[in-house]
């Protein structure tokens, strides 16, 4: 998948009948949401979870991650969901123990891992959750994560991106319509949002940590604000949108640049007098490369640059004065917004020219 996305469900469970998630509309694009419900039961509060993927697309293959706070759910039940019939599906949970009778991941996380050969329409739910309350938890609010680590056809990322939800609270039996609440909670829109640095493309979904503060004091990931992330596996520029959790509320939206991977230099020789060749080792999705050569090893002064345009290009020869000793580095960029963004110097190389 080509982007790893990640967003907290809260809902106030203690006192209360049932309590139902509602997605919030979206662009037509594929779509991960939890739907939950809480169900009070005699001693404990029963919380029971769909995740569903709404804008049915075609797929071979995906992989989906579940968080939850164990020390305040217990889980009862996990089942893979009518939405991939037709796929083999490969649950890793405490319930779901190994070959050896040993648990694959401990309290608390869920991996749901499916494939099929030929594509096939993903639709509807994708997996079933039953989940107790611990008796004796006192608490106004429980959280569930989802993270989305893949979607594929074909080996082709597929664009996804997960609702966002609003809580509806059924009081269980009252009909007289219940006074509007003042909603209190703060707009994350208003938080400061540290710059992220550039990242170095590593073909993994890449997932920087977000400095979000409200009036100079640091919020808390997971408490205030969940992150959902989208273009954040190839060089270019990522989006991070931050939604607000607890006592905030909305979205804000910031971005980093995901630079292209340090190049490797192969060989530097002197074919000629008065000339170095350069060869080195293709850097995959970057725009060209800048390559540096310089008498001193520390490239302090006089600095010769040399651009090269064309991303498929591995070698190149350089006129620079005979008989001298240079040192040559380089490193490969990506033109961002009309603007080249670098990626790390390579390793420095020593020659002596003709």
């Amino acid at each position: 998948m080509n982007k790893r996305v990640t967003f907290s469900v809260l809902a106030a469970l203690l006192f209360m009948f049932c309590v139902n998630f509602r997605t919030v509309s979206a662009a037509d694009s594929t779509v991960i949401y939890l739907q939950a419900e809480t169900l009070e039961a005699p001693r404990n509060v029963e919380v029971k979870a769909t995740c569903e993927m709404k804008n049915p697309t075609m797929l071979t293959n995906g992989k989906l991650r579940i968080l939850w706070d164990k020390d305040k759910l217990k889980i009862t039940s996990s089942e893979v969901g009518k939405g991939l019939n037709g796929f083999h599906a490969v649950l890793n949970d405490i319930l779901h123990p190994n070959a050896d009778g040993k648990p694959v991941k401990g309290e608390g996380e869920l991996v749901l891992a499916f494939a099929t050969v030929e594509p096939t329409e993903v639709s509807g739910s994708m997996l079933d959750l039953s989940f107790i309350m611990k008796e004796g938890t006192k608490l106004d609010s429980s959280s569930l994560t989802v993270t989305v680590e893949e979607l594929c056809n074909n080996g082709q990322d597929v664009e996804s991106q997960v609702l966002t939800t609003e809580i509806n609270v059924n009081s269980g039996g009252n009909d007289k319509p219940e006074p509007p609440v003042e909603d209190t909670r703060i707009d994350i829109s208003k938080a400061t949002v540290a710059r992220i640095t550039n990242k170095p493309h590593n073909k993994k979904w890449i997932r920087p940590v977000v400095k979000v503060s409200y009036n100079g004091q640091l919020l808390v990931e997971g408490t205030d604000y969940a992150l959902s992330y989208k273009s954040n596996k190839k060089p270019g520029k990522a989006q991070v949108t931050i939604h607000g959790t607890g006592k905030f509320k909305g979205t804000k939206v910031t971005t980093f640049n995901i630079v292209p991977a340090k190049p490797v230099i192969g060989k530097v020789t002197s074919p000629a007098k008065g000339k170095i060749r350069v060869r080195w080792k293709k850097v995959k999705l970057t725009t060209g490369y800048e390559i540096q050569i310089c008498r001193n090893k520390k490239f302090k002064k006089a600095v010769k640059k040399v651009l090269v345009k064309k991303a498929s290009a591995k070698t190149k020869v350089i006129k620079v004065k005979a008989k001298k000793t240079y040192y040559i580095r380089m490193r490969a960029y990506k033109t961002i917004d009309g603007k080249r963004c670098y990626g790390s110097y390579s390793k420095k190389i020593k020659v002596r020219v003709r």
